[in-house]
């Protein structure tokens, strides 16, 4: 986390010093809702801070032949990222790139909602136990490459920004946690996070209303 605010302040600070236009904006979308500091080196450079997080939290009940399983599932979406858009017409139209810190992750916990029945024995949900996954990056700072439209340091007081772009966040990292009799589920992670070993991009698409708040 202190690795990621100081790349931020490397970024944001000398912009700061060049500046003679900024602005803030209100975001939301795939990373959560969180807001934006901008500010403008040039007509084609602009320099802007990010950061946005979204808790989220669900259960459900996944019904089978064998044995019901209720779930318990939190999503934390949290990032901060340091971002340099270029308009290469000075108009709307702009391309990001930088890095982000992203520590978001999933969790979920599973418990037997029924006694289980095998061989003439009859086993407990406490007897069976739960079983507990995180889903993770492996890697948390991640760059960022993405398309654009909107400048907010030009034109009128208020705009829109919409990007469009993705994080290289790498393979993701799966953890399990078993006990009692379902203790040997936990010997599944590695195959889950092979199967996983694709999935090494994530889609940031995100709609932000900004104000330009000095000239």
């Amino acid at each position: 986390m202190i690795r990621s605010l100081l790349l931020l302040a490397l970024l944001v600070l000398p912009s700061v010093a060049l500046a003679q236009t900024g602005g803030l904006a209100l975001r939301g979308g795939t990373t959560g809702i969180g807001g934006d500091a901008m500010f403008g080196v040039n007509d084609y450079l602009q320099v802007r801070a990010s950061g946005t997080f979204l808790p989220y939290s669900t259960t459900f009940l996944q019904e089978d032949e064998r044995i019901d399983v209720s779930y318990e599932a939190d999503a934390q979406l949290f990032s901060v990222a340091g971002l340099i858009d270029y308009y290469p017409f000075k108009n709307v139209v702009r391309l990001s790139t930088g890095l982000v810190y992203n520590a978001s992750s999933v969790t979920a916990l599973g418990t037997p909602a029924e006694s289980y029945t095998t061989g003439g024995r009859t086993f407990t949900p406490e007897q069976l136990g739960p079983v507990q996954a995180e889903l993770s990056h492996s890697a948390q700072i991640q760059p960022y490459i993405g398309l654009g439209f909107g400048n907010p340091l030009a034109g009128g007081r208020f705009g829109m920004m919409l990007d469009m772009g993705v994080f290289y966040t790498g393979s993701p990292a799966v953890t399990m946690e078993a006990t009692e009799m379902l203790a040997p589920t936990a010997e599944n992670a590695a195959a889950i996070q092979e199967a996983l070993s694709p999935m090494t991009i994530y889609p940031a698409v995100s709609l932000a209303f900004s104000v330009h708040i000095n000239d």
